[in-house]
C-alpha cells in the first residue's frame, strides 16, 4: 500500500483523528460565517437610513461607494471599502479572499478533509479571520456604535482600545479548540460555575 494511501486511511479510521477534522471544520465554516457577516453586512448597515414599509431603506450611497467596487461579488467589494476606510490593508483583502476560497473548499468537499492525507484544513487561517474581523469590529465599536450611543459617554481611552464585539469573543474561545486544545473553554466553565455556586444556582 503506497504511503499516501496508508496515511488517508489512518486518517479516516482514526476516531480521535476524525473528530478533530470534523470539528477543525465545523469550526472553520462558523468563523466564516461570523466573519462574512461582518465584512459584508456592516458597510451595508452604514449607509442604512431606517425603516419604510416594514422594509429597509439603504442610501443609494451603498450602491456608489461599495456595490460599484465590485459589481459581481459583495464580498469583495465590501472589503475593497474596508480598505478604503483604511481598516483594511491590501494584504488583508487578498487575504480575505484566501479565507473565502478554503472555506468553499471545505464546504463542497468534505470528504477530502476528512479521508485524504492532502486534505488539510489551514488552521492559520482561523487566526487571519480572527485579526482581520477585530480590526473591522474595533473600528465599528469606535467610530459608529459609541459615538451614536450616550450611555458611553466620558469612555477612557483605555476602555476604548479594549472594546471587543461578541464575534471577537466567540472566535477567541473557539478557534484553539480547532487545533485540539479546549484548556481556555474548560477554564471558563470552571469559573462559570464557580460564580453560579457562589450564587446559591445548581450547576449539572
Amino acid at each position: 500500500m503506497r504511503p499516501e494511501i496508508e496515511a488517508s486511511w489512518e486518517k479516516l479510521l482514526n476516531p480521535d483523528s476524525l473528530k478533530q477534522q470534523l470539528l477543525a471544520g465545523g469550526i472553520y465554516l462558523a468563523a466564516y460565517e461570523m466573519f462574512k457577516r461582518s465584512l459584508v453586512r456592516r458597510p451595508r448597515d452604514f449607509f442604512w437610513s431606517g425603516l419604510a414599509n416594514g422594509k429597509d431603506v439603504v442610501d443609494p450611497k451603498y450602491q456608489i461607494e461599495v456595490v460599484s467596487l465590485d459589481k459581481k461579488h459583495i464580498y469583495h467589494a465590501s472589503a475593497l471599502w474596508w480598505e478604503r476606510q483604511g481598516v483594511l490593508t491590501a494584504d488583508d483583502v487578498l487575504l480575505t479572499e484566501t479565507i473565502r476560497e478554503h472555506r468553499d473548499e471545505i464546504a463542497h468537499d468534505i470528504p477530502r478533509f476528512l479521508g485524504t492525507a492532502d486534505g488539510v484544513i489551514r488552521l492559520d487561517l482561523l487566526s487571519g479571520i480572527l485579526a482581520t474581523l477585530s480590526k473591522i469590529d474595533k473600528w465599528w465599536i469606535q467610530q459608529v456604535e459609541i459615538p451614536a450611543n450616550p450611555d458611553f459617554d466620558g469612555i477612557t481611552e483605555e476602555e476604548l482600545d479594549g472594546a471587543a464585539s461578541l464575534s471577537m469573543v466567540f472566535l477567541s474561545i473557539m478557534i484553539p479548540i480547532a487545533s485540539g486544545d479546549d484548556s481556555g473553554l474548560r477554564e471558563i466553565y470552571r469559573l462559570w460555575k464557580e460564580r453560579k455556586t457562589a450564587n446559591g444556582q445548581r450547576t449539572s
